[in-house]
């Protein structure tokens, strides 16, 4: 697959990193004000996407990873890691006590609607995408192949997913029955972290992390329709678990050799757009909460 955007590339070195802006602005297209979920440390915290109103939400020894909003905001279920391995977790979205969805769980990505959660299991050696209703009942398997399946993402009409089918880790989608599979990166390199954004439709492109055969960490988008892929960012740095949650906008972790940011750009002028939202160390998995009327 080819027609990438050699300009974005050759746009990079030049590029100037502008600091968060004010608390009165907002990145383009949020007609609302989405929380960012984020992890730090191996806890959960969420924070407006100009960089103010950081929260804690949980806390405690065990290992909390992969948010994911409930789509009226409300909730965000997380993979939590503790001796007996990880459950899927759900809390509510201002703090407070967290409640265990699913047992031996982990990634969860809601239905647009709210009524199912995919998420995925690993059974007899078998790692694959599940679903259950949204109290975590009538769980099944959606998927059912001998490689890894991981990193659902559940979109308008498909799930996308991460998938080691092939002999490298590239991004398939799915009906939300887990039927009709169908590749959709391939090439060099491995493919992870699909998350939908807006293309010609509303999630007709999917965002991704791409880590090339050099090691380079880079954020590409891929049309659903054909296959065609366009790179977002390039460059010498990691930048990895892009989410967007169909807007114009994404979030994403870029690490480099001595710091660790959550940004936020727009999709279609990333370099101009970047914002440095938290500069700590230990960031994670960045969700973009839905805008809710």
């Amino acid at each position: 697959m080819s027609n990438v955007r050699t300009t974005v590339a050759l746009a990079i070195a030049c590029a100037v990193l502008v600091p968060a802006p004010a608390a009165s602005a907002r990145p383009r297209g949020a007609v609302a004000e989405p929380r960012i979920a984020y992890i730090r440390n191996a806890d959960l915290w969420t924070v407006l996407p100009d960089g103010s109103g950081d929260v804690q939400i949980t806390s405690g020894s065990a290992k909390d990873s992969d948010p994911a909003w409930v789509p009226d905001g409300s909730r965000i279920a997380f993979t939590r890691t503790m001796g007996s391995g990880p459950e899927i977790w759900i809390v509510d979205a201002t703090g407070g006590a967290p409640q265990r969805l699913l047992r031996r769980a982990s990634d969860p990505s809601w239905a647009p609607d709210g009524s199912s959660i995919a998420f995925v299991r690993k059974v007899k050696g078998n790692t694959d995408v599940w679903a259950a209703d949204a109290d975590g009942s009538n769980r099944r398997r959606l998927t059912n192949s001998p490689a890894v399946d991981i990193e659902p993402a559940w979109g308008p009409k498909k799930i996308a997913f991460t998938s080691g089918r092939g002999g490298r880790r590239s991004i398939w989608i799915m009906a939300p029955t887990g039927r009709k599979e169908r590749r959709l990166t391939g090439g060099k390199g491995k493919d992870r972290s699909p998350t939908w954004v807006v293309g010609e439709g509303p999630g007709l492109d999917v965002l991704h992390e791409h880590v090339d055969t050099d090691g380079d960490h880079d954020l590409r988008t891929v049309r659903v329709s054909d296959g065609t892929y366009f790179d977002i960012l390039v460059r010498s740095d990691r930048d990895e678990t892009p989410s967007s949650a169909a807007l114009p906008w994404f979030a994403f972790v870029r690490r480099t050799a001595s710091s660790s940011t959550i940004r936020t750009s727009d999709v279609d002028a990333p370099l101009t757009t970047m914002r440095i939202i938290v500069s700590v160390p230990g960031l994670a998995d960045p969700a973009v909460a839905p805008i809710v009327p």
